[in-house]
């Protein structure tokens, strides 16, 4: 397959591959392949997706943003900006994804990528799935069954986010 569609760089095949599953699930079908830029958008409107993966077995459930440039908080100010984060148990199970808009998160990357910028430092940001599902009022998509979803938030959070579950 990566011979066939010119896909050598396996890690780069793998991104296209999660970001594609994660995108059709949430209903975008215009899928980014260059490496820059957002990874998603709807044909039919200007609604663009930044998604994010994060494995089961990590030790913390959280959105990263490499080298944050004020342009990329820019883009999370934008109501037509979505983030998308799944969650994988494996390196093809996708188990659910938690997704959302929200202005802070944009004002949160910017206001880190001055600090960093201050220090002198890389800015690397990372946001938890449980400050974005409390404070940003991001929602749940289960791939796999609701109640197993809300069985692994409650063992990893000590609560299942009833209220956040989305099949939409």
């Amino acid at each position: 397959m990566q011979r066939r569609y010119h896909k050598l760089d396996s890690d780069s095949l793998l991104n296209e591959l999660r970001d594609s599953m994660v995108a059709l699930h949430l209903g975008y079908d215009c899928i980014n392949t260059d490496k820059h830029g957002l990874d998603a958008r709807k044909s039919q409107s200007v609604e663009f997706l930044e998604i994010k993966q994060v494995s089961f077995s990590s030790q913390s459930w959280s959105a990263t943003f490499n080298d944050t440039t004020l342009e990329k908080a820019q883009v999370f100010k934008d109501p037509r900006t979505t983030l998308a984060v799944g969650v994988w148990e494996s390196i093809a199970d996708l188990l659910f994804i938690v997704y959302g808009q929200h202005r802070n998160i944009g004002d949160y990357l910017e206001r880190k990528f001055i600090e960093c910028k201050q220090a002198q430092r890389r800015s690397t940001q990372t946001l938890s799935l449980s400050k974005l599902l409390k404070e940003y009022g991001f929602y749940i998509k289960p791939i796999i069954s609701a109640q197993k979803c809300q069985d692994l938030l409650a063992n990893k959070y000590g609560s299942c986010f009833r209220d956040r579950f989305r099949d939409d």
